[in-house]
C-alpha cells in the first residue's frame, strides 16, 4: 500500500521540484577556469542552474566540472518594502533576480 502511494506521488514531486527558472551566464576566466553567474527568485534554484550550466559547459569540452568557489548573495528589495509596494500597486515587484549565485569552476 505504501509503495503504491509513493509511486503515485513521486512524479508530482519531481515536477514540482524540477520547475525553477534562472538566468545564467558563463564567463571564461584565466588559467582554464570559468565562472557561472546565476540570478533567480530562489537561492536554491540559482545554485542548481549555475551547477547545471557549469556541467554543460565542461561536458561540451569532454570534461567534468569541478567547483572551486561558490558565493550567494541576496540582492532583492527589503521584504517589508515589497509588501508595501504590493499593497499600494497590487504587485509583488519583480523578484526574478533576488538571489545572485557565483560559481567559480574548472573543467578537468
Amino acid at each position: 500500500m505504501n509503495t503504491t502511494r509513493l509511486l503515485f506521488v513521486a512524479p508530482f514531486l519531481l515536477l514540482a521540484g524540477g520547475c525553477c527558472s534562472a538566468q545564467v551566464n558563463i564567463l571564461p576566466k584565466e588559467a582554464g577556469q570559468a565562472q557561472a553567474v546565476s540570478t533567480s527568485s530562489k537561492e536554491s534554484c540559482a545554485l542548481e542552474k549555475a551547477q547545471d550550466r557549469a556541467a554543460e559547459y565542461c561536458a561540451n569540452a569532454g570534461k567534468h566540472y569541478v567547483a572551486v568557489k561558490q558565493d550567494s548573495k541576496y540582492q532583492g528589495a527589503d521584504p517589508t518594502a515589497k509588501m508595501a509596494v504590493g499593497a499600494l500597486f497590487g504587485s509583488k515587484g519583480d523578484t526574478s533576480q533576488d538571489y545572485r549565485v557565483t560559481l567559480d569552476f574548472k573543467c578537468e
